[in-house]
């Protein structure tokens, strides 16, 4: 769907909008809320990461700077709107669990478990802004040596004669079956003939 729709569609079309917690703020900018097409907020946060987004996440990647997808609710573009006046930190889940740690309210450890299913790089992102160690990497089985296969012998004269005499078997049987198909000429000139027959 085309940003640059007018503005009417857009208000009364559901979607989905949502916020990036920036990681580290960038100047004044700690948040940015967005608008997707139901379905299409993945989509949308790869545009921003590849710089294709908007001018403030374009901003905060080329200053070294990234985020967390920190929260995806339903709602209209004019929602969007609302969203952006009203500020992110009060509703940002990031935000909202950063000052649950502070305060002591809950461990790391239990407000890491509201990103179950994020990715492993956003999970290493949360480890660090609740303070917590990355997470150690599992151990890998030891790599099997790769051993090519060897290389096929060439085929030997003897090999090559029989292939050949194969082939013209082949190549005569489909013959036969190709004739047996087609009608002889005679055949085919006695068709004709009766036909003309019947129709005079």
């Amino acid at each position: 769907m085309s940003r640059k729709a007018p503005r009417e569609f857009f208000a009364t079309v559901m979607g989905e909008v949502y916020t990036l917690h920036f990681v580290p703020s960038f100047k004044h900018a700690k948040h940015y809320t967005g608008w997707a097409a139901e379905g299409k907020v993945p989509r949308r946060v790869v545009s921003h990461a590849l710089g294709r987004g908007a001018n403030l996440t374009k901003q905060q990647i080329e200053a070294g700077g990234t985020w967390v997808v920190a929260d995806v609710k339903p709602g209209t573009h004019d929602r969007e709107t609302q969203l952006k006046e009203r500020g992110a930190s009060r509703r940002c889940r990031v935000c909202k669990a950063q000052r649950a740690v502070e305060s002591g309210r809950i461990t790391p450890e239990q407000a890491m478990e509201q990103w179950a299913s994020a990715s492993v790089y956003e999970r290493g992102l949360l480890r660090q802004l609740f303070g917590l160690e990355p997470e150690a990497k599992p151990d890998l089985p030891p790599a099997k040596a790769f051993r090519p296969r060897p290389a096929p012998k060439p085929a030997t004269p003897e090999q090559l004669a029989e292939m050949d005499v194969l082939v013209d078997e082949l190549c005569r049987q489909w013959r036969a079956e190709l004739e047996e198909q087609s009608p002889s000429p005679k055949a085919q000139a006695d068709s004709e003939h009766e036909w003309e027959m019947e129709a005079g």
